[in-house]
C-alpha cells in the first residue's frame, strides 16, 4: 500500500481541495446524527472560503431526506453558485488533499482499520 506523508501537507485547505470531516453523532437530535454521519462517511470538495477558518464544502449523491439540509446560493459578488453545501469550520476537517485518490486511501484505511 501507497505510504502518505501527511505530514507535509503543512499548509490550510485551499479551494478545490478534498476533505474529510468528522463531526460528532451522538447528539439526542436525530436529523443531526444522520447529517454529521453522513459527513463522516463521504468526501467534499472545498467550493468556497469565507474566513480563513470557515469553508464551503460541496456534497454529492446526498439522500433524498437530508437533501433539503444542504444550502444553495448564488455569490453576488462574482456569480459563483454553491449548490449541496455545508459550511464546516478548519477544526472539523481531519484530513484534506487536492488529490481524490489519496483522500480515498485514508478513507478505506480509517474504515477497515488499516
Amino acid at each position: 500500500m501507497k505510504y502518505l506523508k501527511t505530514f507535509e501537507n503543512l499548509t490550510m485547505p485551499k479551494m478545490y481541495d478534498y476533505v474529510l470531516v468528522k463531526k460528532p453523532t451522538d447528539t439526542t437530535d436525530e436529523l443531526i446524527n444522520n447529517i454529521n454521519t453522513f459527513l463522516n462517511n463521504n468526501i467534499g470538495k472545498i467550493v468556497g472560503i469565507t474566513r480563513e477558518s470557515v469553508y464551503y464544502v460541496q456534497y454529492d449523491n446526498i439522500p433524498k431526506y437530508l437533501f433539503k439540509n444542504f444550502n444553495y446560493e448564488k455569490n453576488s459578488v462574482n456569480d459563483i453558485q454553491y449548490e449541496n453545501y455545508r459550511i464546516i469550520n478548519l477544526k472539523d476537517i481531519i484530513y484534506f488533499s487536492d488529490k481524490l485518490f489519496d483522500i480515498n486511501i485514508i478513507k478505506n484505511a480509517e474504515k477497515y482499520n488499516l
